[in-house]
């Protein structure tokens, strides 16, 4: 990586951010997310130096812009990155929450679907090759593990099919 000029403790965020998206090495399409993603943050506080910079200014510069989830994750990852170039410590944007456009998926098999892959996983074991035979031992363990402990979550209560962050769920 490469790292930002000497005297940055004195820089503008303008000429920081500018030496941020010309540096050697960047591809334009990065250049372009960089400017795209932090230009106006840069534009509103040109005037100060990086480690002027708080989470709070970030928060409120990222939520003021109405954005999907995805797109806020972009621009954490984004001052996150220009933070660490100008040697930022500690890095405010590493405070900011992550956050998820999607949830997590949890898939729950049939019983016909457990069958039919332990079945598969016997077959292979008697196939006679040997790398057949370990990778049959493997998909056996991981089908059978994961058939227990999806049936461990139904009898306790837990069998969800999405689990948002933040704890909320919906089947």
């Amino acid at each position: 990586m490469t790292t930002a000029p000497t005297g940055l403790k004195t820089m503008s965020l303008f000429k920081l951010f500018e030496e941020f998206i010309e540096r050697p090495g960047l591809s334009e399409f990065t250049r372009q997310k960089y400017y795209y993603r932090l230009r106006a943050f840069v534009e509103s506080n040109g005037r100060l130096t990086a480690d002027d910079i708080t989470t709070d200014m970030l928060l409120d510069y990222i939520e003021s812009q109405q954005l999907a989830d995805a797109s806020k994750a972009i621009i954490r990852q984004c001052a996150h990155a220009f933070l660490a170039f100008c040697e930022v410590e500690p890095n405010p944007a590493k405070s900011l929450p992550r956050w998820r456009e999607t949830p997590r998926r949890i898939i729950t098999p049939s019983d016909d679907h457990v069958k039919r892959a332990l079945d598969t996983a016997v077959l292979m074991c008697h196939s006679g090759e040997a790398a057949a035979v370990r990778d049959g031992c493997i998909f056996a363990l991981s089908v059978v593990s994961f058939s227990c402990s999806t049936k461990r979550n139904k009898l306790s209560g837990r069998d969800r099919r999405y689990v948002y962050p933040g704890g909320s769920v919906t089947t």
